[in-house]
């Protein structure tokens, strides 16, 4: 078995279908026509029925506008539209912003549809896709005549507030995506990866993932938290003099250099030195290393030999490829591979 090892200390820091980004957000208008409330927009149903709740602004315009103001930057992905189904006209030549601060239609900062130029009235009901990041959506009709309305029924932004990713967001973007942004259908970094406590300022632009291994005392996919194992002891059984266990704690990853072992009684154990508050731990193996069947145990323990079998199970399953998140107290950690022999 090939290993690398490490332990974090560290602090809590409190494909994919996307929320209705609308609940959480402040609805804004320039006019309201009386009983037609800026807020009926987002309350639903979805209908273009004006009985079923709809909001509309004040007759007489030749400006009009209905904006949704979000407490984040979110990643919106598509705006769905049911306008009042009895006048579609009334919304002819509307366009749809999503911006930071305010917009008024005066340039295409923000821009993500436009009706105008478009023959025929707009459909009562759009799915527009955007995939735009900002803080605000913003519904915009502006013409010379006194015939400019926004009658909105229902409207829908989906998306994840940026940081977040996943079904119905849920996960979080890697911690090395540059300006926390990550894609919400896998969590790949948009902008790339801050490689800071990367070996060789190397990670991988798409996951953060640092790619050659932490610099001394970093451990983690992302080598941003503290190194446990750096500064404690390994052993391993049997001994390989060759790949010693010590080459499983120094952090790197890509130099060629890890531990060895094998047979159907190994394992490599780290020493922390003393008891110690564990809450990660991450394992990466040699790029030669050939996949086993069965599966692979982690045990926390505070007593060494193989008195940890009867410790604390942290893991028990097939080979480990991402964090392993846990909170215990104790003072060794021992990998045991899957109990079977396999070549070289």
């Amino acid at each position: 078995m090939i290993l690398k090892l490490v332990l974090f200390l560290t602090c809590f820091v409190t494909v994919a279908a996307q929320i209705n980004l609308t609940p959480h957000g402040q609805v804004v208008q320039r006019t309201t026509h009386p009983g037609y409330s800026a807020h009926l927009a987002i309350e639903g149903p979805a209908t273009n029925k004006r009985a079923d709740g709809c909001y509309i602004s004040a007759s007489g315009q030749t400006y009009a506008w209905w904006g949704l103001q979000l407490p984040d930057v979110a990643h919106m992905t598509n705006i769905l539209i049911y306008n009042l189904e009895e006048y579609p006209e009334r919304m002819d030549q509307f366009s749809l912003y999503l911006v930071n601060g305010s917009a008024d239609g005066s340039s295409d900062a923000g821009l993500c549809y436009t009706d105008l130029g478009v023959a025929g009235f707009p459909k009562v009901t759009q799915n527009i896709t955007c995939n735009m990041l900002a803080k605000n959506m913003y519904f915009i009709n502006k013409r010379s005549s006194a015939n400019c309305y926004i009658e909105l029924c229902y409207v829908a932004i989906y998306g994840c507030f940026k940081g977040t990713w996943g079904a119905n967001c849920k996960e979080q973007c890697p911690p090395n995506c540059i300006n926390n942004h990550c894609e919400i259908e896998n969590g790949n970094c948009v902008w790339g990866c801050d490689a800071n406590n990367c070996v060789n300022n190397k990670c991988d632009i798409r996951t953060g993932v640092c790619i050659d291994g932490c610099v001394d005392g970093r451990a983690g996919q992302y080598c941003r938290k503290y190194n446990l194992a750096y500064n404690g002891t390994a052993t391993q059984n049997p001994p390989n003099p060759s790949f010693p266990a010590s080459l499983s704690i120094d952090g790197k990853r890509k130099d060629g250099m890890c531990s060895r072992t094998t047979g159907r009684s190994s394992y490599i154990q780290v020493d922390t030195g003393s008891m110690s508050v564990v809450t990660t731990v991450y394992l990466t193996f040699a790029d030669t290393q050939q996949n086993t069947t069965g599966d692979t145990v982690i045990y926390c323990s505070n007593t060494s030999n193989y008195s940890w079998i009867g410790g604390l199970v942290l893991y028990t399953g097939e080979r480990p490829t991402k964090d392993i998140n846990v909170f215990v107290v104790c003072r060794y950690i021992t990998f045991v591979p899957p109990k079977m022999e396999f070549q070289q």
